[in-house]
């Protein structure tokens, strides 16, 4: 018979398991389409968010090369325009795509009524009408030090977890959680030289990215191999291990204004569009 403590473990284990095994799953999947158009963009697509709920009108970008839920709208009943999607509607979408409607993003696509496309819809960027007037709270999953985000930072938008930290706001006469750096600013803001240490390590190794506001997550980034000169798509460990960094340690960079070496701006900038190297044991993870 197991001890408590062996079962509480356990419990506490699995779903650091799961997402481990969802990462890599991710990852691979990533790979896999790294030469097909990036993004899968339903149509009117209905969804159950929770048992025996009703159906809801959904419509969502699904980002194929880094295997997650890029933007997702949602209809409800009590309104006839079209609102962000809560973290948690986000996250319940994800996962029923990701494991009961995968066909849907590849080999179906048609018969789902899901199209493939190298840029955003229109639709991505229209106003989306929001119920939600937040405040600041800030919560962490693993109970370590956070950094508090500038509050006048913080508008009506979407969030995801970012590995280790949570940074939220909540408010609206459904307490739903919606989160920071949104609406009111250019969608995306840009840096085209910045230095990290990835994982901790001594060495800082140069790299540029793009951050949507609106999705809270960085959705462009390139490594620079500086022995070779050349620069390599971002595999998706770099990617939470550079937000992580950017929310907790540099929530400074997404003040108001433009700063040197920084674009603001409802497109990409331009050197997104500059070929990239995949290099594949990177980006399958493989960092030994």
């Amino acid at each position: 018979m197991a001890a408590a403590g062996d079962v509480k473990a356990l419990v506490t284990a699995l779903p650091l398991l799961k997402q481990g095994i969802r990462a890599r799953h991710a990852t691979l999947k990533a790979a896999e389409h790294a030469d097909r158009p990036r993004y899968a963009v339903s149509g009117d697509w209905g969804h159950y968010f929770a048992d025996g709920a009703p159906e809801v009108d959904t419509r969502w970008v699904f980002d194929r090369h880094r295997w997650h839920v890029s933007v997702l709208h949602v209809k409800r009943q009590s309104s006839s325009g079209w609102l962000i999607g809560l973290p948690e509607e986000v996250a319940d979408l994800e996962d029923s795509l990701v494991d009961a409607n995968a066909d849907a993003l590849d080999v179906r696509m048609e018969e789902f009524g899901v199209r493939e496309a190298d840029a955003l819809p229109a639709w991505a960027d229209e106003a989306v009408a929001t119920e939600r007037h937040p405040f600041v709270e800030e919560t962490d999953v693993r109970q370590t030090a956070l950094a508090v985000v500038p509050a006048e930072l913080c508008v009506s938008g979407t969030t995801r977890l970012v590995e280790g930290t949570k940074t939220r706001a909540r408010g609206g006469p459904n307490g739903g959680w919606v989160a920071c750096f949104g609406k009111d600013r250019p969608k995306f803001l840009g840096c085209a030289e910045w230095m990290h240490a990835f994982h901790g390590s001594m060495r800082d190794t140069p790299v540029r990215w793009v951050f949507d506001r609106r999705a809270m997550r960085i959705e462009v980034l390139h490594v620079r191999d500086v022995e070779n000169g050349i620069w390599l798509d971002g595999n998706s460990d770099e990617i939470l291990d550079l937000e992580h960094g950017l929310l907790c340690l540099y929530p400074e960079v997404f003040g108001k204004g433009n700063r040197p070496g920084f674009t603001n701006g409802d497109i990409f900038p331009e050197w997104v569009h500059e070929p990239v190297f995949v290099d594949a044991d990177r980006y399958l993870g493989d960092r030994t």
